[in-house]
């Protein structure tokens, strides 16, 4: 059990410490103990610079154990980039200047992402992969956890949860990020077949049937 002790640690020991992001710091926690507690392995999807990256990585650290890791991040290098894939200019964001840095850097935000993992010392424990995960080959594989911040409204749960759900072993869970309203609720629990779950401050977690 993720105990006030441990819980305690994270908050003073590695929650300050985190790279830039949105995680508040229940759902950081949520993750570290997820990465402490559950067998794995384990598979992000959406990882930016590595705010999640890091508190799952602390969490298997922190669980003395191996735990096969994989993130899946876009890693977007350019503004064309950006308005390609997602069908508007970067520009029209109103926090735009927290992505420019990362997206216009040698190498796109993908390197933000390695250099967080590796200052921290956790780079050893993630392997970092860059595409849309929908157009990798990953076989046969099944992970028993899987963090995706692809899920901020219908349209986005729609086109990403049932492959999702193919990746996850029966009886895994899966966390959502973003879940903020009743209707990309309604969405994620018509794509995802669960037998139980929670929300609370915008993160679903649910167990796959």
């Amino acid at each position: 059990m993720f105990n006030r002790l441990r819980k305690y640690a994270f908050r003073a020991r590695y929650y300050p410490s985190l790279p830039e992001g949105w995680l508040s710091k229940y759902q950081a926690e949520e993750l570290y103990r997820m990465g402490r507690e559950n067998p794995g392995p384990f598979l992000e999807i959406g990882s930016w610079i590595g705010r999640s990256t890091c508190c799952i990585a602390y969490g298997i650290r922190a669980s003395g154990k191996y735990k096969r890791f994989v993130s899946v991040d876009l890693g977007i290098a350019s503004e064309d980039e950006w308005q390609a894939f997602f069908g508007q200019p970067l520009a029209k964001k109103p926090n735009k200047d927290l992505y420019l840095p990362h997206i216009n850097r040698p190498g796109g935000s993908i390197e933000s992402l390695k250099e967080n993992l590796r200052t921290r010392k956790l780079d050893h424990l993630v392997e970092v992969r860059k595409g849309d995960f929908r157009k990798m080959e990953w076989g046969s594989e099944q992970f028993e956890t899987i963090f995706c911040d692809v899920s901020h409204n219908p349209r986005e749960v729609a086109a990403n949860i049932p492959g999702i759900v193919d990746l996850l072993q029966p009886g895994g869970t899966l966390v959502a990020d973003d879940i903020r309203t009743p209707e990309i609720l309604k969405t994620l629990l018509d794509h995802f077949p669960c037998k139980e779950h929670r929300v609370k401050e915008q993160m679903f977690i649910g167990r796959k049937a």
